[in-house]
This record gives structure tokens, sequence and C-alpha cells, in this order.
């Protein structure tokens, strides 16, 4: 079983057993998003959906 801090970091489970989202599962979600070509500016889609 870990003992260190950074161990535990380590270990998804960890993570998930106190109610976070494990690093990487968070870096996957911003390079899902950023990857879209997000705009610089708001558009239509942003405050309507059609």
């Amino acid at each position: 079983m870990p003992q260190t801090l950074a161990d535990l970091r380590l270990l998804p489970d960890e993570w998930r057993r106190r109610g976070m989202t494990p690093p990487h599962v968070l870096d996957a979600m911003v390079r899902d998003r950023v990857g879209r070509g997000v705009p610089s500016e708001p558009t239509y889609a942003d405050f309507f959906s059609a």
C-alpha cells in the first residue's frame, strides 16, 4: 500500500475515492475541448441552440 502523498497522487482510484477527477482525465477533457478549434470571439451557438 502506498505510504507517501506523491504515491497516492499517481493512483486514479485514490483521486476518485476522494471525489476528485484524476489529472490525466482532466488533461484529456481540456485537449478535447481546446482541440475543436474554439473561436476567440463568442458565436451565435454560444448563446442559442438551433
